[in-house]
């Protein structure tokens, strides 16, 4: 490119000094023309020429000023300013534009489609069959502790804790010695602290009457009138081992002989204002005489055939006694101990 400028300079020079010496006639001498001064271009700098002015007769060659480089294909020999096609040269095709992408093989074979991956489900399988809805798992909380076991029949109230032994009319003085068996279905164990046990009578407790006391998972509970009598005196009549809850203010509840109502209540907060409807209770039964009820006979229990029955029917229950068999032990006789008269027969 610079070689041109160069050749090009040279060549004006000549030009010019060639005009410059032809003989032309004076009658037929022109009105001279005034030219501006060619800047020329060499090397990237412009060199003076020392003309100032050129006169001529013949017709004259305008050139125009420059005042800038012209761009490359105006210094050209005439080639088009479009951008050349691409050729395999190197340095041509660096001041091209990108290549596109390939579509197909050098062979001429296609590229494959891209495969897009997905987490949708499909409708159907390959043969035709359409799949199966999906399964949603909710995450909702569940009603009941994950721990607890369902029941097997369709029972109100909470079913981990059911009433399986009643001693309601002992051969020993009735308020000390009546108890009631609590089993604890559930996989877990159960803290009655702060539950409340009553009949149906009208007076209602002040304040929780179960203080304290667990049942293990599929093992049982005494509830024992802890004003009268010890757990320790409890144990001495009956046996060591027996898991006791001491249940205060037994005296105003009581459980009659004629037939009565029991009910366990979780909380105080459930039980006041509740001892009489027995809506919130999570267990309770009604046991009487004219509802298929065994008939007590004043020294033996009334158990519970089967744990996996309605608690609340009548028909389920029978009368202890010695050497029988029950769904959570054997029945046997009391031992005559401080109080205990030594007659009562039950399995507790």
């Amino acid at each position: 490119m610079k070689n041109s400028k160069r050749l090009m300079g040279i060549l004006f020079i000549l030009v010019i000094f060639l005009l410059s010496c032809m003989d032309t006639s004076p009658d037929l001498e022109p009105e001279a023309a005034t030219y501006p001064t060619p800047e020329l271009i060499m090397n990237g700098t412009p060199v003076p020429t020392g003309l100032t002015s050129l006169t001529s007769t013949a017709t004259p060659t305008i050139i125009p000023e420059q005042t800038t480089d012209p761009p490359p294909e105006a210094e050209s020999t005439g080639a088009p300013t479009e951008y050349p096609e691409a050729t395999s040269d190197p340095a041509a095709t660096s001041e091209q534009t990108p290549e596109p992408i390939p579509t197909e093989f050098p062979g001429g074979t296609p590229y494959p489609s891209p495969v897009i991956e997905t987490t949708a489900t499909p409708a159907e399988s390959p043969e035709g069959t359409p799949y199966p809805a999906p399964v949603i798992e909710a995450t909702a909380t569940p009603a009941e502790s994950p721990q607890e076991t369902s029941s097997p029949t369709d029972i109100p109230g909470d079913s981990r804790i059911i009433i399986t032994e009643i001693m309601y009319n002992p051969d020993s003085p009735d308020i000390e010695w009546e108890w009631i068996e609590l089993y604890n279905r559930s996989d877990s164990f159960i803290d009655l602290s702060g539950w409340v046990v009553d009949d149906g009578n009208k007076t209602p407790h002040k304040s929780p009457n179960i203080t304290s006391g667990i049942i293990p998972s599929h093992g049982t509970g005494i509830l024992f009138n802890n004003d009268l009598i010890s757990a320790v005196e409890f144990e001495s009549a009956w046996r060591d081992g027996i898991n006791v809850i001491p249940v205060t203010d037994w005296g105003t509840m009581g459980l009659n002989n004629s037939g009565d109502k029991i009910g366990i209540w979780n909380s105080f907060d459930a039980y006041n204002g509740d001892h009489e409807l027995f809506t919130n209770t999570i267990c309770a039964i009604h046991y009487s005489e004219e509802l298929s009820w065994p008939a007590a006979d004043g020294s033996a229990s009334l158990y519970l055939t089967d744990l996996d029955a309605d608690y609340r029917d009548g028909n389920q229950w029978a009368l202890s006694s010695i050497g029988m068999t029950t769904p959570l032990g054997i029945c046997y006789q009391s031992i005559s101990e401080n109080t205990n008269s030594g007659g009562d027969i039950g399995s507790p």
